[in-house]
């Protein structure tokens, strides 16, 4: 075994560059000769500085060693600066005999600031030179983040989900739209014949059988359109109005309890079980006529001696007319919207 003397006369030799992957382990053989000679300088520098101050520096390269191993060993840049590191210049990746990676100004820098030729790893505490110091050829330097991956996949379920709900509704759109289409196809030719038979009457060519014949189709063709989709059940339900165009369905009907106060149900045919029930003034009674009105309104008589409006966009009577006597029908003028009648129970208009 050669003498410390004789190590320390040798000159030291230049430390080699590699090419590395990313993931980088270094072992430097060309160092092991000089390993018995910096253990040997450890121990005696070690003792020195723990004769100035005991357990300060094997305690500090301690904690470093311990958080080093707690972190995340693929930091994405110099652990001693936390800034990226370059392929070249004055930061190039670089790492020392231990393994361990950082920036080569960091490592210079780290030396100068122990003023010695050696200065330890911040991680580990094993100790280097300037000639240890291996500048790492890597083509591309990348960090795996799982929290991006998993977003990504997050999102990519999300927008599947989305796309079958959106598929979904624009079959519902279509749905709608043929049977809007199909009424209104009915109620065009409906109108039609009924025009027909109404211009054939006025010349006195029609007959009563002709009548009945034009009614037969006319409730033949109505009958082959339609079919049950659903049933709702409604308490005590009396009159009923549609509006064709809402596709909203309105009932009068009872609440159940002791009370039983006099309610409207409305009813919406786009979804299965869009039933609400809607509370009317105590005053209001039992109602006997419901006309849908342009506009989102309904005008009902009711036997309270009102006539009331009520406003389908917030389910609420904006509006109440005192009768005479008991409502027994109401109607709307279509032509205009300020005008509404009411029979009454005493064979009177209003």
């Amino acid at each position: 075994m050669p003498s410390r003397s004789g190590s320390r006369g040798r000159r030291p030799r230049p430390a080699p560059e590699v090419a590395a992957p990313t993931a980088v382990q270094v072992s430097s053989s060309g160092s092991s000769e000089e390993g018995s000679d910096e253990e040997e300088e450890e121990g005696s520098e070690g003792s020195g500085d723990g004769a100035r101050s005991p357990g300060g520096s094997a305690s500090k390269y301690k904690a470093a060693e311990s958080e080093a191993e707690a972190e995340d060993p693929c930091l994405p840049s110099c652990p001693i600066c936390m800034v990226a590191w370059t392929a070249d210049g004055s930061h190039r990746v670089s790492c020392i005999p231990c393994g361990h990676v950082y920036g080569r100004h960091c490592l210079e820098m780290w030396l100068l600031q122990y003023g010695k030729k050696k200065a330890p790893c911040p991680q580990c505490g094993k100790r280097y030179t300037q000639n240890n110091i291996i500048n790492l050829y890597v083509p591309e330097i990348v960090v795996p983040n799982n929290d991006l991956e998993k977003q990504v996949l997050s999102l990519r379920e999300r927008n599947e989900y989305l796309e079958k709900q959106q598929a979904k509704l624009l079959e519902e759109i279509k749905e709608h739209k043929r049977q809007i289409m199909l009424q209104q196809n009915i109620i065009y030719e409906s109108n039609k014949k009924r025009q027909r038979v109404t211009e054939q009457s006025s010349d006195g060519i029609l007959g009563a059988e002709l009548i009945a014949s034009h009614t037969k189709d006319i409730d033949h063709n109505n009958l082959s359109s339609f079919a049950l989709q659903n049933e709702f059940l409604v308490d005590g339900a009396r009159v009923m109005g549609i509006d064709a165009s809402s596709q909203i369905i309105l009932t009068s009907g009872r609440a159940h309890g002791v009370s039983a106060e006099h309610i409207l149900t409305k009813v919406s045919m786009f979804h299965g079980h869009g039933m609400e029930k809607i509370h009317l003034p105590p005053d209001t009674k039992a109602i006997r006529d419901i006309c849908v009105l342009p506009g989102g309104h309904v005008v009902f008589a009711s036997l309270g001696r009102k006539l009331s409006i009520f406003s389908m966009a917030t389910n609420n009577v904006v509006l109440q007319y005192d009768l005479p006597a008991p409502g027994w029908s109401c109607s709307g003028d279509y032509t205009t919207s300020s005008h509404i009648y009411a029979g009454l129970q005493v064979t009177a208009c209003y």
